[in-house]
């Protein structure tokens, strides 16, 4: 595992754009084996290229399941607003839909997918970090110091 997959994405080379978080009060109608922060979904542009992805992570109590979802060439000619839409209403449908089968087609509520944008549009690492902090999205386990290039 990458560190970019141990926080879902690398805040050096990639701009948090969207954080999408399921309530973990359902997790368990998805999945028997649902682990704490079951589902995070991490909306990232590359900072070099501009490309956007979106990386999400399943959590079980026996370990975590990635996967990245790529734009097809087309889409990511759409302004940067839209494929954020689209990968976000995208995740959210999905995710809802999910949730009204295994619950035998009772409500969803609104609360049950969330999504966190940060304040920063310029993408500034620092800043995203003590967002993602200050607003509980993140729990720190480890520091680990670079080394910086000359």
């Amino acid at each position: 595992m990458s560190n970019s997959d141990a926080a879902g994405f690398d805040l050096r080379t990639q701009k948090l754009l969207c954080l999408i978080l399921l309530d973990d009060t359902l997790a368990s109608l998805l999945s028997d084996n649902a682990g704490e922060g079951f589902f995070r979904a991490f909306i990232v542009e590359d900072r070099a290229t501009g490309e956007i992805v979106m990386n999400q992570r399943f959590r079980y109590v026996d370990g975590d399941s990635w996967s990245r979802v790529r734009l097809n060439p087309e889409r990511q000619k759409l302004s940067r607003a839209e494929r954020v839409t689209y990968l976000q209403e995208g995740i959210e449908s999905i995710l809802r839909m999910a949730l009204f089968a295994f619950s035998r087609g009772a409500a969803v509520p609104h609360e049950a997918v969330r999504c966190f944008y940060p304040p920063n549009p310029d993408g500034d690492s620092q800043l995203t970090l003590d967002w993602l902090i200050a607003e509980d999205l993140v729990y720190v386990a480890k520091i680990e110091k670079t080394e910086e290039a000359q």
